[in-house]
């Protein structure tokens, strides 16, 4: 069988991150990339890329996790005020992409499983079905709380809000709302971006190479 990557993207904001260098909390944008052998799922990269809204913006990629695929290892490289320190660790299992997937999904496999019963799922009280513009019919949950780790809004109300998409039951998006009287200011957001099946030809030759030998 030709080999197949899938690949997707996060993309996130955040209005108080922690960029990877010592910093108080600084608005940034995040993005999330995974490619996914199809044949070896545990053949893999996941990148985390981040550039922040400060006047004079910083970014970078600041962690990059490679698998070799079932038998090899896996290699997690993060970056942290400019310095890069990668560990292995040996990869002792098989996956199919089956079993992968179903994996992946579960949180929005569990949450549907539970939403009459929102105890069960950390108090995230379902909200109902919605039309996604991109991701069609979604489930909608959402829970209400204090927002504790903040300079701008601490201890304010807040509302957040996930959802899944009703055909693999992916996380396709999730906001965090502070309620500040009146205004309602998204303090945090994420959103599935791309969702794509394609060629291995159409990847880096050294998609899945070690940075440390």
């Amino acid at each position: 069988m030709a080999t197949q990557i899938l690949y997707y993207e996060y993309e996130y904001f955040q209005m108080e991150g922690i960029p990877p260098y010592p910093s108080p909390y600084v608005a940034m944008d995040i993005r999330d990339r995974h490619w996914v052998d199809m044949n070896d799922p545990l053949r893999s990269r996941y990148e985390v890329a981040f550039r922040t809204r400060e006047p004079n913006p910083k970014e970078g990629v600041e962690r990059v996790v490679i698998g070799t695929g079932a038998g090899g290892v896996m290699e997690d490289c993060q970056t942290y005020d400019g310095k890069t320190e990668c560990t292995q660790t040996p990869i002792a299992a098989t996956l199919d992409y089956s079993s992968w997937l179903s994996a992946t999904t579960a949180l929005g496999r569990t949450w549907l499983a539970g939403k009459d019963n929102p105890e069960a799922i950390h108090g995230q009280a379902y909200v109902g079905i919605q039309t996604d513009d991109v991701w069609g019919t979604v489930h909608v949950f959402q829970k209400e709380g204090t927002l504790e780790a903040s300079d701008l809004y601490p201890k304010y109300p807040m509302v957040e809000t996930m959802k899944f998409d009703a055909d693999l039951f992916r996380a396709v998006a999730w906001e965090r709302t502070v309620m500040n009287g009146d205004e309602r200011i998204a303090h945090a957001w994420s959103r599935l971006v791309a969702w794509k099946v394609m060629d291995v030809s159409e990847s880096p030759a050294d998609l899945f190479a070690l940075r440390s030998k």
